[in-house]
């Protein structure tokens, strides 16, 4: 009899790759899960610049 475990798939991807996906909005970071601590933090700076890039996208639109 089989589990009903939630199918996970494991990759890898460059940080460039990653950073496109999130501006797309695409992906979102909540449906990441990261396998080390290293990851964990590579990804918090990645969502910290792409929240960055996003804030000052909408202040240009907006004319402030």
């Amino acid at each position: 009899m089989r589990r009903n475990k939630p199918e996970r798939l494991q990759l890898s991807m460059s940080k460039e790759q990653l950073k496109h996906l999130l501006l797309e909005k695409r992906v979102v970071a909540s449906d990441i899960r990261c396998c080390d601590y290293c990851s964990q933090c590579e990804l918090k700076e990645l969502i910290l610049e792409c929240a960055r890039i996003s804030c000052s996208g909408e202040t240009r639109d907006t004319g402030g």
